[in-house]
């Protein structure tokens, strides 16, 4: 084999080499790019579905802001309203008070304390009117002290009722949002649940259903009233719910099924 022969044969084995590496790395490209794109295409599934969460949650919010603003204007109306019924019966009382203290007055004018004083001597008649005025005086003051009873009263009332009403506003707002982080949990669990059913059931497409399913007795909420009642649940993979009849039988078509890890219930 001369010297010609040699190159030759190393420049075809170079060129086999350069080929192979050329079609190998080509194939990893193409790989790389699916592998891009499926990921894309995922993210993109993920991001509009935070999306509509963050919607949802959104909604919830002006929800709650609504009921707070329609519980204060119901508390404001609530208060005024009872406040505005106390002052008119404290304003009856004081009439009443009033109207006594010038009767007492009209009488002590039109006897005839006058005379007796007259004929009395002057320090009898000056201590009559002493025993008069002081009366007079003693039924303004108690009249007085009404009012300002009356006042302290209300006063005191208003205080308690706007406490009362900030505590319970700050009831029903931690209420609501409790119910609005359980509903997005919730969601999330649903969602997982829902990708785990569609693993479960690409998987399971070639198995075959078995007949003679057995039924056993759970307690569920219902679906509209959310009251824990007897219901049948088929023992197999499907895990069907069928309602009771009055004959205490199994309803002819399934009304939901239970769903997830859970067995949380999924109504149709």
């Amino acid at each position: 084999m001369n010297k010609t022969e040699i190159l030759s044969n190393f420049s075809n084995f170079l060129d086999f080499v350069t080929s192979h590496g050329c079609d190998q790395f080509q194939g990893l490209s193409n790989r790389v790019d699916d592998i891009h794109t499926n990921y894309n295409k995922r993210l993109d599934s993920v991001v509009s579905n935070l999306g509509e969460v963050d919607g949802k949650i959104e909604n919830m919010l002006n929800d709650i802001s609504s009921l707070k603003d329609e519980f204060a204007n119901y508390q404001k109306v609530s208060i005024v309203k009872n406040l505005n019924q106390q002052l008119h019966e404290r304003n009856i009382e004081v009439g009443h008070l009033q109207k006594k203290v010038a009767k007492f007055e009209a009488d002590v004018a039109a006897s005839n304390v006058a005379e007796v004083l007259a004929e009395a001597e002057p320090e009898a008649e000056a201590e009559a009117e002493e025993e008069v005025e002081a009366e007079v005086e003693a039924e303004k003051v108690e009249a007085e002290e009404v009012e300002a009873e009356v006042e302290a009263e209300v006063e005191a009332e208003v205080e308690t009722e706007e406490v009362e009403a900030e505590v319970e506003a700050e009831k029903v707002e931690a209420e609501v949002e409790a119910e609005v982080e359980a509903e997005v949990e919730a969601e999330e669990v649903e969602a997982e649940e829902v990708e785990a059913e569609v693993e479960a059931e690409a998987c399971d497409d070639g198995n075959e259903e078995e007949e003679g399913v057995s039924l056993i007795e759970k307690m569920l909420k219902g679906p509209k009233d959310k009251k824990k009642r007897m219901y049948f649940v088929t023992d197999d993979e499907d895990r069907d719910i069928y309602d009771v009849d009055a004959d205490g039988d199994p309803s002819d078509e399934p009304v939901g099924k239970l769903v997830g890890k859970t067995g949380r219930a999924k109504w149709f």
